[in-house]
């Protein structure tokens, strides 16, 4: 942290002046509350993944700083952009948060034909990829069960799976599920615990 902290006043005093600082994600919010009281700048954030919903969801946080370093930097944030009222809820209740320091932006998203796709590495991938891309053009209208992120254990992916699986075994006509992000290493690995833990897995491909 000490080090990060050099390099960032490194940064500032570069600068003529700094007005204002921003933290994403809960680390570089504590370094941003840090800094805001050495150098009198304000300090804004925005939450992503916050130890509440982990811990809520069974799934710990990595560090077992976040939850105590979240409950003391994010009351002394001046404003903190929210994505949705429940997460205001669970600012002001469970970390102290004046309501007038949360603002409420929504979840907005560019339409998925002016994205950038990373592209397959081998051509013959190539026809499997557009099938696949042409396939969320056609369906984008349709509501769909939807995880974006890293595909790694503490996000609980196999766990959004499995439970989507037996709504599925329930009723065939559920919304998909879209599973959004990863390396191919990840997606590989993914696939591998997933083929023991579903019998029938290859109805998810």
């Amino acid at each position: 942290i000490d080090r990060v902290m050099r390099q960032i006043e490194g940064v500032i005093s570069s600068f003529d002046s700094v007005f204002l600082l921003h933290g994403l994600y809960w680390l570089s919010g504590y370094i941003a509350a840090r800094l805001s009281a050495i150098y009198q700048i304000p300090f804004i954030y925005t939450p992503v993944s916050l130890a509440y919903n982990k811990i809520h969801a069974e799934v710990a946080p990595k560090c077992r700083l976040q939850e105590e370093w979240e409950k003391f930097f994010l009351p002394k944030a001046s404003l903190i952009l929210s994505i949705t009222d429940s997460e205001k809820e669970i600012l002001t209740t469970y970390y102290g948060v004046d309501t007038s320091k949360i603002i409420v932006l929504g979840r907005h998203g560019a339409s998925l034909k002016s994205q950038t796709f990373a592209q397959p590495d081998k051509e013959s991938e190539l026809s499997a990829y557009n099938e696949k891309l042409n396939l969320i053009h056609q369906t984008w209208h349709i509501k769909a069960f939807t995880f974006i992120g890293r595909i790694v254990p503490d996000k609980g992916v196999i766990q959004i799976i499995k439970a989507w699986y037996q709504l599925y075994l329930a009723d065939k006509n559920i919304p998909s599920l879209w599973i959004i992000g990863g390396s191919k290493e990840e997606i590989g690995t993914l696939y591998d615990m997933l083929e023991t833990e579903i019998p029938d897995f290859t109805i998810l491909k």
